[in-house]
């Protein structure tokens, strides 16, 4: 059972890694891109994190992982098997998502 404080550690840890992350990131900028071209090189750095935040979502939601919340419907359903081979179904997806990228 999820409580509030399991909530409150992972929002701190994540906000804790990101404290060191982003300004490390930035570091790196002027070592990459001309002086001349770091305007336009941080506003299209920050337009694809807002576009992945929007467009991400999207489109998981749309195409990927939709199956996973209708796997107990079509557990028993349209296969009509049992509870016990629901993990079996999502294995096998796991192993045919692992043999794709061999």
């Amino acid at each position: 059972m999820v409580q509030v404080w399991h909530i409150l550690t992972i929002a701190f840890l994540d906000s804790a890694v990101e404290a060191f992350d982003q300004p490390a990131r930035r570091v790196f900028f002027p070592h990459l891109i001309e002086r001349g071209a770091m305007m336009s090189a941080v506003a299209m750095n920050s337009s694809i994190w807002r576009c992945t935040r929007i467009i991400a979502p999207a489109a998981a939601g749309f195409f990927a992982m939709a199956y996973v919340p209708l796997m107990p419907m079509f557990d028993k359903d349209i296969l009509d098997v049992g509870p016990g081979d629901m993990g079996t179904l999502l294995g096998i997806s796991g192993v045919g998502s692992l043999l794709t990228t061999i």
